[in-house]
């Protein structure tokens, strides 16, 4: 049972979030409101991802990962470079995760394209966070660790593929286009070049 609540705490979190974040969003109608349009479908699963589950099981798995470091080697704790690294790393995770419940609660009340572009650069940036954890370890530790190093890359690695995703999404999806208004300023480049070419 012990090992299902953690199961049942993440579909609780997601219900509960789509749920606030759907009646949020509609406070907040679209820029273009016709179609494929306001906070619903993958745009409501992306904001969740930003402004609620993102962030909690960010610090949960940190904290599982040092406390299981902690555990395996008992005096590491007082090892000062140890306790440098760990510093630096929350220091990190908080600009991240206080970043993303930004560009999260950005894109839920907000309707111009620049809150997408302010997101869009949220996850361009995301994976250098995870880079710099490998130079975070070089400073703390004065050489690089075969461990770090190792859940670094894993961590690059998915960040990036995340990011390529959300990044894919934002550029391509309709809903965006017409949340945002990036309809109403492609309407108004091509009223704009037709005048420049009368």
């Amino acid at each position: 049972m012990f090992i299902l609540l953690p199961l049942i705490f993440l579909i609780l979190l997601i219900y509960a979030s789509i749920k606030i974040i759907g009646s949020v969003g509609k406070k907040y109608p679209a820029a273009v409101p016709e179609g494929l349009s306001g906070v619903g479908g993958w745009l409501t699963f992306q904001i969740g991802g930003l402004l609620a589950w993102g962030p909690v099981f960010g610090f949960l798995m940190s904290f599982g990962s040092f406390n299981n470091a902690e555990r395996d080697h008992p005096g590491m704790a007082e090892f000062a470079p140890w306790q440098n690294f760990k510093m630096m790393f929350w220091l990190q995770l908080l600009v991240l995760i206080g970043w993303g419940i930004y560009s999260g609660y950005r894109l839920l009340v907000k309707r111009t394209p620049s809150v997408v572009e302010a997101a869009k650069l949220y996850y361009k940036c995301a994976p250098l966070f995870s880079i710099s954890t490998i130079f975070m370890s070089y400073i703390a530790f004065g050489q690089l660790t075969g461990a770090v190093v190792g859940q670094s890359l894993g961590t690059i690695f998915s960040s990036v593929i995340s990011s390529l995703i959300w990044i894919a999404y934002f550029n391509r999806s309709v809903r965006v286009r017409n949340t945002y208004g990036y309809r109403l300023k492609e309407q108004e480049q091509t009223s704009s070049s037709e005048k420049i070419e009368v």
